[in-house]
């Protein structure tokens, strides 16, 4: 599953976080950021379905607090980070 999951990734992401944890046999999680041009993100909406429709779950962490602290690049001359919409909105 993991290296279908690789393969059929969209070719304009930029993977910029991966990290993959195996429990057991037919168990894993997967923890992705995706660096996602504003012109692929329709692109990315059509993969994030195509995941869900082989049974992956997915979940958007964009407005987790987490990642506003540790994950965002802070915009220059402001500490005010940049962040981007939600993917789930159109």
């Amino acid at each position: 599953a993991l290296l279908r999951f690789l393969n059929d990734l969209p070719q304009d992401l930029n993977v910029s976080l991966f990290h993959y944890r195996s429990h057991g046999a037919d168990v894993a999680r997967v923890l992705v950021a995706f660096q996602v041009p504003a012109k692929a993100r329709p692109q990315l909406r059509e993969y994030l379905e195509w995941l869900a429709s082989k049974g992956f779950k997915w979940q958007e962490e964009t407005s987790n607090d987490i990642y506003d602290r540790f994950l965002l690049e802070p915009v220059v001359d402001t500490h005010k980070p940049r962040k981007p919409p939600p993917i789930t909105l159109y």
